[in-house]
């Protein structure tokens, strides 16, 4: 059999996987053991986290039992999710597989700088630099500017 790089069993109380979200390489083996619950449960494959019912066709344990020891190894990146049938609303969980493609993507803005920080820049600006104001610069030789209003007389 293969060996598990992570083992998912039954929660303390009976009607949860005991860790929701596990992340693993691809070429690793989640292994789904438990022994002699009270309840029967099952690993069975969903298209998405919402889902409640098994993806036809895919990854599936079997019929739900109070004694399992089932063992999937996941090829390729990609984001697993699963439910037990018979407590898919509330035994639900994923397997995340190399920082998934499939994961949710991260922002490619400039890290810190959210929208919210660009109003309130925008609304700082414009109680600092208040109708009226000039802004007194000069061109200078290697393309910068040089503000005139803070030189004497002589940086003209």
């Amino acid at each position: 059999m293969a060996e598990c790089a992570v083992v998912v069993s039954i929660g303390s109380g009976g009607m949860s996987f005991d860790d929701r979200t596990v992340e693993i390489e691809a070429g690793q083996t989640v292994c789904w053991i438990w022994d002699n619950e009270t309840m029967a449960h099952n690993v069975a494959q969903t298209a998405s986290t919402s889902d409640t019912t098994r993806m036809e066709g895919g990854v599936y344990s079997g019929a739900p039992n109070t004694t399992v020891d089932f063992r999937h190894t996941f090829t390729e990146n990609q984001t697993f999710t699963y439910i037990c049938e018979p407590h898919a609303s509330v035994m639900k969980g994923a397997v995340i597989v190399g920082g998934s493609e499939e994961a949710p993507r991260r922002s490619s803005s400039t890290p810190g700088f959210s929208s919210l920080s660009l109003i309130m820049c925008v609304v700082a600006a414009a109680f600092v630099l208040r109708p009226g104001d000039a802004v007194n610069t000069q061109a200078v030789g290697d393309g910068s500017t040089l503000d005139r209003s803070a030189c004497p007389s002589e940086c003209t």
